[in-house]
């Protein structure tokens, strides 16, 4: 698939989480300077950082590492942020609380681009905030790193991570800021977009695990990657005079997946998901096993990259839930993933997207094994596939035969038709297809394409009221059904090269009636195997299947009308 890029991003600049460096003149005006803390008595933040006792590690870090305006690596460190004029907040860490090989990526000496970014990303600008945060008994806010992660500041801790012990271990005042002095580090967490696409093979889960999701799952997402400028976030410096494009000094870059618009934002620093995933070796065999529904034939073009792409989506239903308290009502009782409908369910008297008793030891989410804590959420991993394929991907197919309009046949009169109710039936006030011969004759012949169907077995039936004309007599349908597997858009029966007529012969019956005196669900067969997969999401996708139905009424003892309500195709293991 073709992958999208914003029209804009190669005439601006890509903002990074320190959006402009002290040589800017207009730095000092735009992040709040606060001109009260400006006593000569005062250290810099800097300055007061150097004067304590184990914080050389950190110095070293901060500088040796230098900051970003935009995409570009600039000759400013981050210790000349903190000597600087911005005012700051700066959580010390316990040195003793980084593992030495960590400390060793932040102290080196001439990184790269990659590794300056990263280490001022994911360690330095994890500890550093703008304008004033102060801690007290009352404290409770959320409060945003320069990373963009968001942390909650309580009266003794920071995302959980306590204040040193003793005096003068919080709010010290600074000429250009405050300090705090932790007794441990604020852990960088991702994403749940981030964790999945690029994080997993290096971020260890709650129990010490490694899960590269990237091959499996997060190079797919990012193929479907949009990246666009926050409009709203970022600082406009004006119109370039040549291009006519809005330029940004302080441009931030949301990178968003076209998929998330069906499964969630999960890419989002202000929402709350979580996402339910099997481990790794799970997801290959379950991939293995429901990629054999999603084989398409050779007329389709590119029919490989249709099977990845409507395999992966259809693993993908349910594993993502918006934790958004006016969605997940009573998360205790039940939770419903992204992809609920509930108008839908409600409709159609089915129950799909919903798991009850989520957090039971055999829930959705008390049946994991292991975790990760990602900065909007939590990603729990699971040894058991819990999704059933009968209530995601494999649904029963219902062709609603009213509001079916692809009639080939131009003998036949179709009408949309309403039954007000049959005496003694609780089943009224529905909309059917009455199907009668348009001279008159009481034998007729209609077809239905039918789309949307997976590779494998399904049982065909269908639903037909009984003929209402008259109100004296109520009389059967004589009629047969035919399917024919039809690959070609023409409807002509050509099958292509993989496909073993004697295989997949065409299904046809003939003598069914149905019972005058009920709704009748009529079993037309209780196995049709269908061999390819012509499913798409939009429904438009090209038909693969036709069937037939011709009324064998030549008297009048049969009725002459069909009243059909649906065609059912129930999947069948």
């Amino acid at each position: 698939m073709k992958r999208y890029f914003n029209s804009l991003r190669k005439s601006v600049l890509v903002g990074s989480a320190v959006l402009a460096l002290a040589s800017c003149n207009d730095w000092k005006d735009h992040y709040s300077y606060d001109s009260s803390y400006n006593g000569s008595e005062l250290l810099t933040v800097a300055e007061y950082i150097e004067s304590l006792e184990g914080t050389q590690d950190f110095i070293d870090a901060l500088s040796s590492t230098y900051m970003f305006n935009g995409d570009k690596l600039t000759l400013d460190t981050y210790w000349d942020l903190l000597k600087g004029d911005q005012f700051i907040t700066v959580w010390v860490p316990n040195k003793d609380k980084v593992d030495a090989d960590d400390w060793a990526k932040y102290k080196k000496e001439d990184k790269t681009t990659l590794e300056n970014k990263r280490a001022g990303q994911e360690f330095i600008q994890n500890h550093i905030a703008r304008f004033r945060h102060t801690v007290s008994k009352k404290t409770d806010e959320k409060i945003i790193m320069l990373s963009n992660k968001t942390f909650s500041s309580q009266p003794g801790s920071i995302d959980g991570i306590p204040y040193m012990a003793g005096a003068n271990t919080i709010n010290i005042r600074c000429k250009n800021g405050i300090v705090h002095i932790l007794d441990g580090r604020l852990r960088y967490r991702p994403t749940i977009y981030e964790y999945l696409t690029r994080n997993s093979h290096d971020i260890k889960t709650e129990n010490g695990n490694l899960f590269d999701y990237r091959g499996i799952i997060g190079d797919w997402f990012d193929k479907y990657t949009v990246e666009e400028i926050d409009e709203v976030k970022s600082v406009a410096s004006g119109i370039n005079p040549q291009t006519g494009v809005m330029e940004y000094v302080d441009s931030v870059i949301i990178r968003k997946s076209i998929l998330l618009d069906k499964f969630g934002d999960i890419s989002s620093e202000d929402s709350t998901y979580y996402v339910v995933l099997p481990d790794t070796a799970l997801w290959r065999t379950e991939y293995d096993s429901i990629s054999k529904f999603f084989e398409y034939g050779q007329i389709e073009t590119d029919p490989d990259s249709l099977q990845i792409f409507y395999t992966n989506y259809a693993m993908l239903t349910d594993m993502f839930y918006n934790m958004n308290p006016k969605i997940q009502l009573n998360k205790k009782d039940s939770l419903v993933s992204t992809s609920y409908n509930r108008n839908y369910n409600l409709n159609h008297k089915v129950r799909y997207n919903v798991y009850d008793r989520p957090f039971d030891a055999n829930g959705i989410i008390g049946g994991c094994f292991d975790s990760v804590k990602c900065s909007n959420g939590m990603v729990y991993i699971r040894k058991t596939w819990p999704f059933d394929d009968s209530k995601t991907f494999r649904r029963v197919i219902k062709i609603e035969a009213e509001d079916y309009d692809d009639y080939d046949n131009t003998k036949i009169k179709h009408d949309r038709a309403y039954i007000s109710g049959l005496p003694g039936q609780t089943l009224k006030n529905v909309f059917v297809a009455k199907i009668q011969n348009k001279d008159s004759k009481l034998d007729w012949e209609t077809e239905f394409k039918i789309r949307n169907n997976l590779k494998g077995r399904y049982a065909l039936k269908l639903v037909v009221f009984p003929d209402t004309s008259n109100k004296n007599i109520r009389k059967e349908n004589l009629f047969s059904a035919r399917v024919d597997f039809l690959p070609e858009a023409n409807w002509e029966v050509i099958v292509p090269d993989e496909i073993v007529l004697d295989e997949y012969p065409f299904y046809e019956n003939i003598d069914f009636t149905n019972n005058v005196n009920t709704v009748d669900t009529i079993l037309i067969c209780d196995t049709v195997n269908f061999p390819i997969c012509s499913y798409n999401k939009d429904g438009k996708s090209q038909p693969r299947v036709r069937l037939t139905l011709k009324s064998l009424a030549q008297t009048a003892e049969y009725s002459g009308i069909m009243w059909l309500d649906c065609i059912i195709l129930e999947p069948v293991e």
